[in-house]
């Protein structure tokens, strides 16, 4: 799990994750924006907490110190309290609003 989380194309995609669609346009979503949309296809199930459970998620999988093949809830809850305490989320939501 270590080695396929360490490899250059792995971390490309975590960096895609955060990257705009379109580059050169200054109004494009990015990547994880989409992907939660696609999840939460309603507009009551975009919320911010959903938003941030999604983005949990991610992390987790790409995390380097994270090696199970299983995601469990409390390393959810664990994710899910850092970065909503950090509100590294709030940026996911403005774009889901716009």
């Amino acid at each position: 799990m270590r080695n396929w989380k360490t490899q250059e194309n792995v971390k490309n995609a975590y960096d895609d994750l955060y990257s705009a669609i379109e580059p050169d346009n200054p109004e494009s979503e990015i990547c994880i924006t989409l992907i939660i949309k696609s999840v939460f296809v309603s507009d009551e199930e975009q919320t911010d907490k959903n938003a941030i459970w999604a983005q949990a998620i991610l992390e987790m999988i790409f995390d380097e110190e994270y090696l199970s093949t299983k995601i469990d809830s409390d390393s959810i809850d664990s994710w899910y309290a850092k970065l909503n305490q950090n509100k590294v989320s709030y940026f996911l939501l403005l774009f889901i609003i716009f």
